[in-house]
């Protein structure tokens, strides 16, 4: 191992730096500083400044390589103070997305339409003020604003239209502003449709359709000016960052994938944490939130070691062959190389101990501690059943299965269906399986990834059986959700292979 470990009777106990590198500006990351006040912080970005006494602030700066894992990174820091590298155990990132308004409003150039947050460099008192927020927004961050530069106008002396699709009436203090709007004479109007814009020189007239009066034609209206609701969208430091982190994105570039497990602060990988705007305008309202969430997840480094639960990978350096099968396929970036001695070496600070590696590794050389149970027992012509112990064990934990399928099932809890190997499979319906079924999480909900590599194990083992022709229902995967056990039922009701008696 890279750092001393030392065993205990619960686990690992395991070194790791307490500190941790900001990296952003803007509100979000100044709310991580605040809340990580505790920790020695690395502060780095355009706009960063010295918050506190443990605060060291690195201003416009910029990372140009990371190094390590959870616990013991190593980043490369340029700044006005030059290039440094920084240790630290935990990253928390925070960048700013670009600001544009959507293409999809449909609107024309105009010198009357304005961005919404350039609503308080524009005077219009006694005007009429329209206020346009796009089916886009989500989240109520940019509603939040539109409805207060509304207040404002209209406090003025401005007649003010206010239309919108959705209102964040969940958000905090959101249902005071919408009462205060009301009051001065607001009109909130709910669209269903895109609001039609035409610029006539000093005026723009606008229309659209009352979804509470279907039987009229479009309602007509006009203002003097137009704010547009705008969107955030990643900036090319997204993208820059995601590969020098090894982080993945969603389907926009943000900095979070969709997987519900990582909601709502953790990445892919373990100890790199991301908050606000960084994941998307939907969560830029919960930033200091966020913030609060990362310091007590980064609380327990502050005593300088934490605690490893047993349950992480081991390489056999002797068995290693170098192939890096399991590098490629570690969805925690938890695997590293060492050249020198020609084998990779697992980080228990960030393996999850999913098992996908083990079961890629061709040569064997990757073994997981397991519970006193043999994978591969005889079977005795039973239904071998593999279970996600995150998703498809609790499922069935909650059923009262039928007593005729209780007699044929063979039922085994893994820490991921792709710990469950092609060879084990395969040696399953050898030691005479009447049928082998994986139960694994559904797309977005499988922490170490490993579903994508079991459904492709298991499509590949049916291509094989067919050619040399074998029933595929031999081995099936169901894709099943921890809290939903009567899918779960219905699921296993279609391919079972139960025998009546």
């Amino acid at each position: 191992m890279h750092a001393p470990f030392f065993k205990q009777e619960a686990g690992w106990l395991s070194p790791v730096n307490p500190a941790v590198l900001v990296f952003g500006e803007g509100s979000g990351a100044e709310a991580a500083v605040q809340a990580l006040q505790a920790h020695p912080v690395h502060w780095v970005g355009e706009n960063a400044w010295a918050l506190t006494e443990t605060v060291r602030a690195y201003p416009r700066g910029m990372m140009l390589s990371v190094r390590g894992q959870r616990g013991h990174f190593h980043i490369e820091v340029q700044g006005t103070q030059g290039v440094q590298w920084l240790e630290c155990g935990g990253i928390v990132l925070s960048p700013s997305p670009i600001l544009e308004v959507p293409y999809s409003l449909g609107l024309p150039v105009s010198p009357l339409i304005h961005p919404l947050t350039h609503a308080q460099r524009i005077p219009a008192v006694g005007q009429q003020v329209a206020f346009y927020l796009g089916e886009e927004e989500s989240g109520g961050f940019f509603t939040v604003i539109a409805v207060r530069e509304a207040i404002r106008f209209a406090e003025m002396g401005s007649k003010v239209y206010f239309f919108f699709y959705d209102l964040p009436v969940a958000a905090e203090g959101f249902e005071a502003l919408y009462e205060q709007g009301l009051k001065l004479g607001i009109s909130f109007l709910r669209l269903l449709q895109p609001l039609h814009v035409v610029d006539e020189g000093n005026i723009l007239r606008l229309s659209f359709r009352d979804p509470m009066l279907p039987q009229f034609e479009a309602i007509p209206l006009t203002a003097e000016i137009l704010f547009a609701g705008e969107r955030f969208r990643p900036s090319p430091e997204f993208s820059r960052l995601a590969e020098l982190m090894g982080i993945q994105t969603d389907s926009e570039g943000f900095l979070q994938a969709d997987n519900v497990l990582y909601f709502p602060i953790r990445t892919n990988r373990p100890g790199i944490y991301v908050l606000g705007t960084a994941k998307g305008s939907a969560y830029s309202l919960q930033a200091s939130l966020e913030a609060q969430a990362i310091a007590g997840e980064l609380a327990p480094c502050l005593t300088g070691e934490i605690l490893i639960p047993d349950g992480f990978a081991r390489v056999n350096s002797e068995m290693c062959s170098l192939c890096l099968s399991c590098y490629h396929v570690c969805n925690q970036r938890a695997i590293t190389l060492d050249l020198e001695k020609k084998t990779v070496y697992v980080d228990p600070l960030a393996c999850h101990g999913c098992g996908v590696c083990a079961a890629e590794c061709p040569t064997m050389a990757i073994t997981l501690p397991r519970p006193a149970q043999d994978l591969n027992p005889h079977t005795g012509k039973k239904i071998r059943l593999y279970s996600c112990e995150n998703s498809g064990y609790l499922a069935l934990r909650s059923l009262n299965l039928p007593v005729e399928w209780k007699d044929q099932l063979d039922m085994i809890a893994v820490p991921c269906t792709g710990d469950v190997g092609s060879l084990s499979i395969l040696k399953d319906l050898a030691d005479g399986a009447r049928q082998v079924v994986l139960l694994g999480c559904h797309e977005g909900n499988c922490l170490g990834g490993g579903n994508r590599q079991a459904q492709a194990r298991v499509l590949e083992i049916k291509e094989k059986l067919q050619s040399m022709g074998i029933s595929a229902r031999k081995v099936e995967w169901i894709a099943v959700a921890p809290n939903a056990p009567w899918e779960c039922q219905n699921a296993l009701r279609k391919v079972l292979d139960i025998k009546r008696n």
